[in-house]
């Protein structure tokens, strides 16, 4: 009889050591399983924030299209935001916000008919992080009105012809429009302001 008891005593803890390996093992598998699901979240939306960064930086090189389209002139070397009025595209001093997204566009020449523009999306990752996505394309004056002077820069705007005058208030007294991206083409002598014929 007392061998009978001890036999049992054995097998009794036995299954006892067993049974706390098992949860053992399962507990060590959940976590693994709850650590990678958190991690396959935390990428989710990493990877659906960059989306959105990408999205955004061509939205903005299409704006930029748009704004050659209707006006190469407007694509005038600088850093911008953008923001629209009426439908129609414009470059602002400020970089726009979206959400949690900072958006740039910067301009530069490349020739007198082909621009460089560059946008830039920038947004807080996670609290530890930071995201950056650039893109870049060049523009060309597909029109092919090559400005080479104040008269054709005020042509290429829709105004008649131009002058180069000395000030604003010279194109006002003359009943002139005063366009500033005109003025690289006029560099003689004090006259450094292009004032567009209606």
């Amino acid at each position: 009889m007392p061998k009978e008891q001890s036999a049992i005593k054995i097998q009794k803890g036995v299954s006892l050591v067993e049974a706390l390996l098992v949860v053992a093992v399962l507990a060590i598998v959940a976590l693994f399983v709850l650590n990678g699901l958190t991690q396959g979240t935390d990428s989710s939306v990493v990877a659906g924030k960059r989306s959105r960064a990408v999205f955004l930086a061509e939205e903005c090189l299409e704006a930029a299209r748009n704004m050659r389209d209707a006006t190469y002139t407007a694509l005038t070397t600088g850093v911008y935001g953008l923001t629209t009025t009426g439908n129609i595209w414009n470059l602002t001093a400020l970089s726009d916000i979206t959400d949690i997204y900072a958006r740039q566009i910067a301009i530069s020449d490349v020739s007198t008919t082909t621009k460089q523009i560059t946008c830039t999306v920038d947004w807080q990752q996670n609290l530890q992080r930071t995201g950056a996505i650039a893109l870049t394309t060049y523009l060309t004056n597909w029109r092919g009105s090559i400005i080479t002077s104040c008269p054709t820069y005020c042509q290429s705007l829709g105004y008649t012809t131009g002058t180069c005058r000395k000030n604003n208030a010279a194109c006002n007294s003359n009943g002139e429009t005063r366009q500033a991206g005109g003025a690289i083409y006029c560099t003689v002598s004090k006259n450094n302001t292009c004032c567009c014929h209606p």
